[in-house]
């Protein structure tokens, strides 16, 4: 786990690294820390250092030679994954959960209202969470969609054009299924061989007819071949 803090007080500076030792040393978590007084070069350099995996950025709003969002939007034209804190004195108001999806950021934290604990909140959601952020990355019609597979329900071949499914989506792919599949989680198995689903997203298993809902109420066939090697692996959720 790499943690990158960018904050222009030295002594905050030195007060977030030691909240981050607290969580680390408490949980015996391998980790590196990357601090730095502003947003200069030699932060640039380990933002686009690729070699450096799993990496979570405290970003102050404001430094002298730039702010928080700005840097945020540059990074995600190279790292989507990354989990990103953002911390400031100046905002009054100030996002308090830890989100669900982080896309742009993971939280907003105001460094005068329970710092240490909402900090110590945000470091558990993402050193749990970062390496569960696998994407999928769809270009269509000169949009770039990003896709978290935890959200996505089925994957299925229909008319000969593949599909994605979430709750809020269904776009096609041009991708073939057998691709698709290698690049996913253990979460995924084939109910059918022009069907993928998420295990986690089963509501129940109908043995007698083959058949399997999803939470959301979708019904698909389950084909004879198909049929144990589903069962054993909804069985390690259930």
């Amino acid at each position: 786990m790499n943690f990158i803090v960018v904050e222009d007080n030295s002594i905050f500076n030195k007060e977030i690294q030691k909240i981050i030792d607290k969580y680390m040393f408490k949980n015996n978590y391998q980790y590196r820390i990357y601090s730095f007084l502003d947003y200069n070069e030699d932060c640039f350099k380990i933002m686009r250092d690729e070699t450096i995996k799993n990496k979570i950025y405290i970003f102050d709003i404001e430094c002298p030679s730039n702010n928080g969002i700005k840097m945020i939007c540059d990074l995600r034209k190279f790292d989507i994954k990354s989990f990103v804190i953002l911390i400031s004195a100046y905002k009054k108001t100030y996002i308090e959960e830890v989100t669900e999806k982080p896309i742009q950021f993971l939280c907003f934290i105001n460094k005068d209202q329970s710092f240490e604990e909402k900090l110590l909140v945000a470091l558990e959601y993402g050193v749990t969470n970062i390496g569960y952020t696998n994407i999928i990355q769809v270009k269509k019609d000169g949009i770039l969609y990003t896709i978290y597979t935890e959200d996505i329900e089925t994957i299925y071949v229909k008319e000969e054009m593949v599909y994605i499914e979430t709750k809020n989506v269904k776009i096609d792919v041009n991708k073939t299924l057998k691709d698709l599949f290698a690049t996913l989680s253990s979460h995924f198995i084939y109910c059918h061989r022009s069907r993928i689903v998420n295990i986690y997203k089963i509501d129940k298993i109908d043995v007698q007819n083959r058949k399997l809902y999803l939470k959301n109420g979708s019904c698909y066939a389950i084909s004879k071949r198909k049929l144990k090697p589903l069962l054993d692996k909804y069985k390690e959720i259930v």
